[in-house]
């Protein structure tokens, strides 16, 4: 019997392979992109692709079994989805700061201390920056 853990559990595991797709997908061969394609992102059934195919439905599974095992290795190796997650954190770091500095720029009327706010919160800014583009060059 299925559980509603059981059914988050395979969604998570679709949404994760779902961006490895996108970062690696094109390493795959024609083939095995073309069924993984067909089960994990337009979400056909083993039994449909395998009729489409004219292959068994054990023949499809494992092809999406193994394309699944491929990008969890590439990405293993290469690191991509880490990198993505730490520069999107980033950025969404940066993101808070450029509202601050918005917010302490309106209020810069003569104040020296909102000044200084907004220097220190430009410095960190740029710190932001630099941070990104170090994951990048990695």
């Amino acid at each position: 019997m299925n559980t509603q853990a059981d059914t988050d559990e395979k969604l998570r595991e679709i949404v994760k392979l779902s961006g490895l797709y996108d970062l690696y997908g094109e390493l795959l061969n024609d083939h095995t992109r073309e069924i993984f394609e067909a089960y994990i992102l337009d979400n056909y059934s083993l039994a449909e692709i395998a009729e489409e195919q004219n292959m068994t439905r054990q023949g499809v599974r494992d092809i999406v079994v193994r394309g699944s095992k491929k990008l969890n290795e590439f990405d293993e190796k290469l690191g991509f989805s880490g990198k993505l997650k730490a520069l999107e954190g980033k950025l969404e770091k940066l993101s808070d700061k450029l509202s601050l500095t918005k917010e302490n720029l309106s209020l810069i009327k003569g104040e020296k201390e909102a000044v200084n706010r907004v220097t220190e919160d430009i410095e960190d800014s740029l710190s932001m920056l630099k941070e990104a583009a170090e994951i990048l060059e990695t």
